[in-house]
């Protein structure tokens, strides 16, 4: 009777770890691909503004349509906007 409660208790763990360990995994891969979106928008300056005054997400946005114009002036020259935007 031992062995068969020791059986169903290995069996039972071993079937709740690997659930955790799915959801841990996930948690990490997040949480990593979430660092390299931010990674990205602050070595951007250009979008990092524009993120900064965009706060509710929306394609048409405002404020975020004045940074970018505040950066690159309409009149701007083309290399001076490929510079900014590359």
């Amino acid at each position: 009777m031992r062995k068969f409660v020791r059986i169903a208790l290995i069996l039972c763990l071993s079937v709740t770890a690997v659930p955790a360990v799915l959801f841990g995994s996930l948690q990490r891969w997040i949480w990593y691909k979430t660092a390299q979106v931010e990674s990205f928008y602050q070595e951007h300056r250009l979008l990092r503004e524009m993120r900064t005054v965009q706060a509710d997400s929306t394609n048409d946005s405002g404020p975020a349509r004045e940074v970018l114009l505040q950066i690159l002036p309409l009149g701007t020259d083309r290399e001076a906007a490929d510079a900014v935007l590359r």
